[in-house]
């Protein structure tokens, strides 16, 4: 219906209450839609998450890929994070309050819980923050056990490239019990024990058989939880 109107001439203008208009937002169908019917677009250039909380992080943004939101679902979350664990690039990544504690305790089982992050929220506002650490530091930040409040307003992850050497974290400094936190995560998503017990070892940087051992003190994954909502 508003590509019909625009294609008798009335002029249009697509705005957005926080960030930049189509991306990761709706609008962006309306301009792939206007495009196709040949209507001129017009950007004007205006806020955006995306390069405010990339500029923002210090790490190099000569090479990054912005993914949106992260699937809902752990299992398809968990995926989509081992295609991106070893690229050599900065990663961005909008987060919903309500998805913060799941996304940032995936984070840490497949990409390492030492691998370097920034928090954006209320950016260019009042009450703006930047949360700075290591995975593992992000997500105690917010644990509840921890006397952390429940999260509030939308944030942007922004992910450093992984260190020189390795697609995930290090072995060294890593407990067993983070190994078996990593491993539950990956079994929750879907792995059997002996691919998460690899996938683990990839990740994280620790021996195959060390990865395999562990395992072996986590519990079956039970029917229905790769697919639990964040």
């Amino acid at each position: 219906m508003i590509v019909r109107e625009l294609l008798t001439g009335i002029p249009l203008a697509l705005v957005s209450d926080a960030g930049l208009p189509a991306v990761s937002d709706p609008g962006g169908r309306l301009i792939a839609a206007a495009v196709e019917a040949g209507i001129p677009i017009i950007p004007v250039p205006g806020p955006s998450a995306l390069l405010t909380a990339a500029v923002a992080s210090g790490f190099d943004t000569s090479r990054m890929l912005f993914v949106g939101f992260l699937p809902a679902k752990q299992q398809a979350r968990c995926k989509e994070l081992e295609q991106i664990q070893g690229l050599p690039a900065t990663v961005v990544a909008f987060v919903s309050p309500h998805a913060l504690r799941a996304v940032l305790s995936d984070m840490c089982a497949v990409l390492g819980p030492d691998r370097r992050a920034m928090l954006g929220r209320e950016m260019t506002k009042l009450h703006e923050q930047f949360l700075r650490g290591s995975l593992r530091e992000l997500e105690q930040l917010h644990d509840p056990a921890q006397g952390a409040r429940a999260p509030r307003g939308e944030y942007t992850l922004v992910l450093a490239p992984p260190e020189v050497g390795g697609a995930g974290g290090s072995e060294q400094g890593l407990t067993d019990e983070d190994v078996r936190s990593a491993l539950a995560v990956a079994m929750r998503a879907g792995h059997t024990r002996s691919s998460a017990a690899a996938s683990v070892s990839q990740s994280l940087r620790v021996p195959k058989k060390r990865s395999y051992r562990l395992s072996l003190e986590v519990g079956d994954s039970q029917p229905g939880q790769g697919g639990g909502q964040a």
